[in-house]
């Protein structure tokens, strides 16, 4: 039974963490891999090096020096945007009118926050400037910004202040947006100053 077809963000998004991982990719290794043509493989890699996610070289790409995760929030948010509003969209439904909600920084959040505006009377917790932001302009929701050290780069506070702000709250639900999971180790976070606001 043949393998189905990729997604072209779903395959662009596994073209990056193959890259992340090997450092380099070839055009036929990717065509097998993912089920793609050449031709396919090519045009994305062709696109994400516009995007500044890879450099071509004969036969396939390398990373370069700035990769995903050290480019700013608004230009990550692009990346597989169709995924995360689906993921978010998924979470919101889980959501009711009333409920308390915990929700970290990231690009999958800030989508979340988007598709929580149709929710009413929510009280918002976070430590992400970009959901508080978002989630501020609807005149039903208590949105709570847990103030601390700021890291501007990825808009999210951090430190001993939003831990004992945190402290005070309970949530009906914590969204939280990750960087990896791994069944040995679990799930992960880039962000060592998040690190304890997630736990």
């Amino acid at each position: 039974m043949p393998r189905q077809k990729l997604k072209i963000d779903t395959r662009r998004n596994r073209i990056i963490e193959i890259l992340n991982r090997d450092g380099q990719v070839k055009v036929s290794k990717l065509s097998e891999e993912l089920n793609a043509t050449p031709v396919t493989i090519r045009s994305d890699l062709d696109a994400l090096e516009r995007d500044g996610y890879l450099e071509r070289i004969q036969g396939g790409a390398v990373q370069t020096a700035v990769n995903y995760y050290n480019r700013e929030f608004i230009q990550r948010k692009r990346l597989g945007a169709n995924v995360k509003k689906r993921i978010a969209a998924a979470a919101a439904e889980l959501i009711h009118d009333g409920d308390t909600i915990l929700l970290n920084s990231g690009t999958t959040v800030y989508f979340t926050a988007v598709e929580l505006k149709r929710h009413k009377n929510l009280r918002i917790v976070t430590n992400s400037l970009t959901a508080a932001i978002e989630l501020g302009s609807v005149p039903s929701f208590h949105v709570i910004l847990l103030g601390g050290e700021i890291n501007s780069r990825d808009s999210f506070t951090y430190g001993s202040d939003v831990l004992e702000q945190l402290k005070r709250y309970r949530a009906n639900y914590a969204i939280l947006s990750i960087d990896g999971v791994c069944a040995e180790t679990g799930i992960s976070t880039l962000h060592a100053e998040e690190v304890m606001v997630e736990r």
